[in-house]
């Protein structure tokens, strides 16, 4: 299989983790052009990861394929309960953790414009979820169940940028 992806995405990343749990075997493509992504996905988004059964957009819905492909590994849960628990907090980073994280972290890093009023919507909206995480995980090791799921893995993609960028510890606090 192949992933076509940007060089440093976080997004990726979370395929990328996923896809080793499961004991999948990737070759990743970082320098495919936009024409070629195009053919292979009609969004043309990437990530975008090429079976032998066809191609497959959006970090999430590859990181499902991977898990469910591989159901032992034990990413998705372990009842349907944990799954479907496991797909809400997926939903809850993507919404609530990227979307602000992006917005903060890639003015930045130099992916995307400045805009003042939207950067202080976003730094104030990444700290409410993560306030939420904090309280979610006070007595527990993991997001949902006893052991290390999808939802870990997107949580920890999505955290790392603005982690390693813009929330130092006076910004924590």
């Amino acid at each position: 299989m192949k992933l076509f992806t940007r060089p440093a995405s976080f997004r990726a990343q979370k395929v990328i983790i996923a896809a080793q749990y499961a004991g999948e075997k990737l070759d990743i493509v970082t320098d495919a052009p936009a024409a070629v992504i195009k053919v292979k996905s009609p969004i043309a988004k990437l990530p975008l990861l090429e079976t032998e059964e066809g191609c497959i957009a959006e970090s999430n819905a590859i990181a499902r394929y991977l898990v469910n492909k591989n159901p032992g590994c034990g990413l998705a849960g372990k009842t349907p309960l944990e799954n479907a628990q496991v797909d809400s907090w997926v939903d809850f980073c993507s919404n609530e953790l990227e979307v602000p994280a992006s917005v903060w972290v890639y003015p930045i890093i130099g992916w995307m414009g400045y805009h003042a009023e939207a950067c202080e919507k976003a730094k104030k909206d990444l700290k409410a979820a993560i306030m939420v995480l904090e309280a979610h995980l006070k007595h527990k090791t993991y997001i949902v169940g006893e052991s290390i799921t999808f939802a870990d893995v997107a949580l920890a993609c999505a955290l790392l940028l603005p982690f390693k960028i813009v929330l130092d510890e006076k910004t924590r606090k």
